[in-house]
């Protein structure tokens, strides 16, 4: 299948918009769906830092210094470039959660180690969730920071 990235603040309705049940703002993506979470990554210290890393991870080929990396629509290979990101910086130091989203026959870690046998950077947190509990917990921290 295809894998779409994109930063959004309201993970829930972008996935909306996306599989056409909200009108506007997905025109991208209108014919591949429907569309369903496999990762999220999260907890960056600020939006400019979390823009970039959309943006990076969506152009590995001039966003990973010494790579020759094309773009492609492989979760495999998107994870591989997202693996090498997070060994740069200003991501390698940053507080980011990784959330696996649940699906038959994934467990912690599983994705992450089949693709990147070394597992992940050992700053970033990692788990699986559904998509509601992420929701839910993006929610609260919302509410507790202020943000809208």
């Amino acid at each position: 299948g295809r894998v779409y990235i994109g930063y959004s603040t309201d993970p829930r309705r972008r996935l909306r918009q996306h599989n056409r049940e909200i009108a506007a703002g997905a025109k991208r993506t209108g014919k591949g769906g429907p569309w369903r979470l496999a990762i999220i990554v999260h907890g960056f210290p600020s939006e400019v830092l979390a823009l970039r890393f959309e943006h990076a991870w969506q152009h590995p080929s001039t966003s990973i210094r010494g790579k020759s990396l094309r773009n492609t629509f492989q979760i495999g290979l998107k994870l591989k470039v997202l693996y090498a990101l997070l060994q740069q910086r200003p991501w390698a130091v940053a507080p980011i959660h990784i959330t696996f989203i649940e699906a038959p026959g994934v467990t912690e870690s599983a994705l992450a180690n089949s693709i990147v046998p070394e597992g992940l950077p050992a700053h970033i947190n990692e788990s699986v969730g559904t998509a509601d509990e992420v929701f839910f917990s993006y929610a609260k921290l919302l509410a507790g920071s202020g943000a809208r």
